[in-house]
């Protein structure tokens, strides 16, 4: 790899692991951490350099660096890939919460309407008695 390091480099903070993690999209599996952003980046510099020398000497193709058109695209179609998995599942989640909710509301609704009619007939029945 050139001295110049022309890949991109996401970078967060992971609590799990208390540290920055560091990835190289373009070199699937090449990430590396660290306690500062910046030995995060200089750890994956050096995980990505192995990687490639790693690659080259297993006959594998190295992948070029994306443009940063190319990268803002994955990352749209990552979004909207994301968003189709989040309404898959919401609705997956919707379509089998829904009957039962609805049976449970009409159940009750009917066992109301069936509580509400004993007590005007209930009330009919004094009125009688009354008489």
């Amino acid at each position: 790899m050139s001295a110049n390091f022309d890949y991109s480099v996401n970078l967060i903070w992971s609590r799990e692991d208390e540290a920055y993690i560091a990835a190289v999209p373009e070199l699937p599996g090449c990430m590396a951490d660290g306690e500062t952003m910046e030995e995060a980046l200089q750890n994956v510099r050096e995980v990505a350099r192995q990687w490639v020398e790693v690659a080259t000497e297993d006959g594998r193709r190295i992948p070029q660096p994306m443009s940063f058109e190319d990268l803002r695209q994955s990352v749209e179609d990552r979004n909207k890939q994301m968003q189709m998995e989040i309404q898959k599942t919401c609705e997956q989640a919707v379509s089998s919460i829904l009957p039962k909710a609805l049976s449970s509301i009409f159940s009750d609704a009917a066992a109301g309407e069936v509580k509400s009619s004993k007590r005007s007939e209930n009330a009919g029945n004094a009125e009688v008695a009354r008489r």
